[in-house]
């Protein structure tokens, strides 16, 4: 499937279920994440990896400097890692998302969310490989919804 639609059938999935995630949804992201990590180890630098390839002249530049990349291919994993990781606990999540938000607001823009979390997603998907299935698509479609939502908030703060 192309990115785009990918993405698209999320976002439209997540307003679908004004982002409210049920336990079988967080159960699903977090097997499908693992079997995604597990398949690609180096899964979030294969994500930086497609990003920069996809979107070279309007993206990639904001990782210019030397290091930059390795700096938040470091912390987007954890952050990653952590977000799956606590997706029951929609307080712990919320502050660490918004908090990222903040963090980003001076350096992004909205315009960019929906070409990085295409991207992410696909990534994910194709390293699930035959692990991704329609409820793996709607579960991530929710989550990314509601990620994006949080993360919106936190860079409104911080203007």
């Amino acid at each position: 499937m192309l990115v785009s639609g990918l993405f698209g059938l999320f976002a439209g999935i997540a307003r679908e279920r004004d982002d409210q995630m049920r336990p079988d949804q967080i159960n699903t992201i977090q097997h499908t994440f693992a079997v995604a990590t597990t398949n690609d180890p180096d899964l979030v630098g294969t994500f930086y990896a497609r990003l920069m390839e996809a979107h070279p002249d309007d993206i990639a530049p904001l990782f210019g400097k030397p290091g930059t990349l390795t700096r938040v291919q470091e912390g987007m994993g954890a952050a990653l890692t952590d977000v799956v990781a606590h997706l029951d606990d929609l307080d712990h999540v919320s502050e660490q998302v918004i908090g990222l938000g903040m963090w980003h607001a001076d350096f992004i823009e909205e315009w960019m969310f929906d070409p990085v979390l295409a991207v992410l997603a696909s990534t994910i998907a194709d390293a699930c490989g035959d692990g991704w299935t329609d409820e793996a698509a709607e579960a991530w479609g929710v989550a990314i919804g509601a990620l994006r939502g949080m993360f919106m908030e936190g860079m409104a703060q911080a203007a």
